[in-house]
């Protein structure tokens, strides 16, 4: 499956990173340039569906995106190495500049020193600010001004596109490229780290029912899983599938239709499911889940994930059909925390105003990664639609919508 990569930087800079991206198979680039760094959340939310992994021109974008905690995928940026450095002074040489006396943002004062001192220059003169996610583009600009100020800086040389901007027509700046071998080996790290995204995707399902009648009936059943079917000493079917398998035979962990069937041969079925991304983990997940199916009723089943709370896929009970689920119940069906779900219902939402992840993780104190996750589920189970887009003026792909029905 191809990968789409968005890169995120200024116009100039991502038209020169974003080619790279078509030197692997199966990806390609989506071009995401701001004006300011500052945009770079917005940005980021607005087309965090649109995107397998995030590529960024820089350490500033990319730090803005990472303490908004907007991440969700796979993501990294671009360095601006000593080797960038060396071809701004080699720029410099050639105009017959002086490079005894710049300043530097953003790189270290180690990479800044290891750079002339192998070009043979004293570094004494050359005053460096690395990078800190607390200053802005004024605090570099300023940074750059005092140095000029004082004559230890006849160069102000910045990787930050807004500082150049501030600075441009001041003072001689100079602002950094990435070179071609750091873009090559970020593209290949991030590549690498989609990889390992995607077999995370793609985990072990293990399955353990127990029905009353016996195992003939449950082997004839459960072939839409498509996986191996085996039976343990105590008689318990086993049955290894992937994620994918069981999200496509449970409507994304919503509803079983093979416990209606199996529930149609015996009158006490329970299943126990266990994903992991191993098949010991699995198989430890699905006892736990089995468990918690048997508590559920006569008929039950259970999915149990390491760092989620479990999901009752569907199950009867005594229960008369015209009665309305518990907040628990349905907590367990969308598969968040009940207290999640009573947070929501205490929101008071009105179900004719949609609203988007942000809005609802800004009402709920989560991050906007978080509440998207819940909206999914929430939607998965029937308990909240989707309502259109709101571009809300960003760049970028519109924002999704919801309508939340919790009473």
């Amino acid at each position: 499956m191809a990968s789409v990569i968005g890169v995120v930087g200024p116009h100039d800079v991502v038209d020169e990173v974003a080619p790279y991206c078509g030197e692997h198979a199966d990806i390609s680039a989506l071009c995401l340039d701001y004006t300011d760094e500052t945009e770079t959340t917005a940005i980021v939310e607005s087309q965090a569906d649109n995107v397998t992994g995030w590529l960024f021109t820089g350490i500033g974008p990319y730090t803005r995106a990472e303490r908004a905690g907007v991440l969700d995928r796979p993501a990294v940026y671009v360095p601006y190495t000593r080797e960038a450095l060396q071809l701004a002074l080699v720029g410099l040489l050639r105009t017959n500049q002086r490079i005894d006396r710049l300043s530097v943002d953003t790189m270290s004062h180690n990479a800044v020193r290891r750079c002339l001192e192998h070009a043979g220059l004293d570094p004494t003169h050359v005053r460096v600010l690395p990078f800190r996610p607390d200053l802005s583009a004024d605090d570099y600009a300023e940074f750059h001004r005092r140095a000029h100020r004082d004559g230890t800086g006849t160069h102000a040389i910045t990787c930050l596109s807004s500082v150049h901007a501030r600075l441009d027509g001041e003072l001689p700046t100079i602002r950094l490229r990435p070179t071609r071998h750091a873009v090559r080996s970020t593209l290949d790290h991030l590549t690498l780290s989609i990889d390992e995204a995607a077999l995370g995707d793609a985990q072990i399902v293990v399955g353990l029912v127990e029905t009353a009648d016996g195992t003939a009936n449950v082997v004839r059943h459960v072939s839409e899983l498509s996986g191996c079917v085996g039976q343990r000493a105590d008689g318990t079917v086993l049955i290894a599938s992937t994620r994918g398998r069981l999200a496509e035979a449970s409507a994304e962990f919503t509803d079983l239709p093979l416990l209606g069937r199996l529930s149609a041969v015996s009158d006490r079925v329970h299943v126990g499911f266990g994903l992991g991304h191993t098949a010991a983990e699995a198989e430890h997940l699905a006892r736990r889940a089995l468990v918690r199916s048997r508590r559920a009723g006569p008929v039950a089943a259970v999915l149990s994930r390491r760092n989620d709370p479990d999901v009752v896929l569907a199950h009867r009970t005594s229960v008369a059909p015209a009665q309305e689920p518990t907040m628990d119940e349905r907590a367990q069906q969308a598969g968040i925390a009940p207290a999640t779900l009573t947070a929501i219902r205490a929101l008071r939402l009105d179900s004719t105003t949609p609203l988007t992840a942000a809005d609802l993780g800004h009402r709920l104190g989560r991050q906007t990664r978080s509440a998207r996750r819940i909206l999914a589920k929430l939607e998965r189970a029937g308990l909240a639609q989707r309502a259109g887009e709101d571009s809300g003026g960003v760049p970028g792909r519109p924002a999704t919508l919801y309508r939340i029905h919790v009473r």
